[in-house]
């Protein structure tokens, strides 16, 4: 992850980065995060059941995030499919169309709300989530106008992913 998302993703959960440096003798990063809030008996991932078989593409120009978003939706019993730039989504969704596609925002080449839109034009029906690690705030109109079902913070809870998941599904069937 570049330095500006680590940034921004710190900063989203109420923490700080401290950053020294001296010529020569390198650089040391510090992250300081806020105790965790979740609590004992809280809602886990075996509390959102599967919304049943389903082929989802994930569009994710990083290899180690692509990899980690999949293997989370393949933990709930899903078929995935990962590309690692816009063109290639839209070359694998017109060949095979998904049940759900997954976006990153930021990509070089084609940012994700056109592959929202390319994927739209293909299939209207077919639900697209926007995956951003910036605090990406798009308005119900803007949504719509590309073609974004709903909009995920990176990075990616596993309970939270499964529960979109299964709430989209579950609506389009």
């Amino acid at each position: 992850m570049g330095l500006s998302m680590v940034f921004g993703i710190v900063k989203r959960y109420g923490g700080s980065i401290a950053i020294e440096s001296e010529e020569g003798e390198g650089t040391e990063v510090g992250i300081t995060l806020p105790s965790s809030e979740i609590q004992p008996g809280a809602p886990d991932d075996k509390s959102i059941s599967p919304a049943g078989p389903a082929n989802i593409l994930v569009v994710e120009d990083e290899p180690e995030m692509a990899r980690v978003v999949r293997e989370l939706l393949e933990e709930g019993g899903y078929t995935v499919e990962a590309v690692h730039d816009g063109a290639a989504a839209v070359r694998a969704f017109s060949d095979h169309l998904h049940d759900l596609v997954f976006s990153d925002l930021a990509m070089p080449g084609m940012p994700g709300t056109e592959v929202a839109r390319r994927i739209k034009e293909i299939s209207p029906a077919t639900p697209v989530f926007l995956l951003t690690g910036w605090l990406a705030v798009m308005d119900p109109d803007q949504m719509a106008e590309n073609g974004i079902d709903r909009v995920m913070v990176k990075p990616v809870k596993k309970v939270e992913l499964h529960r979109n998941v299964s709430e989209v599904l579950r609506e389009r069937r």
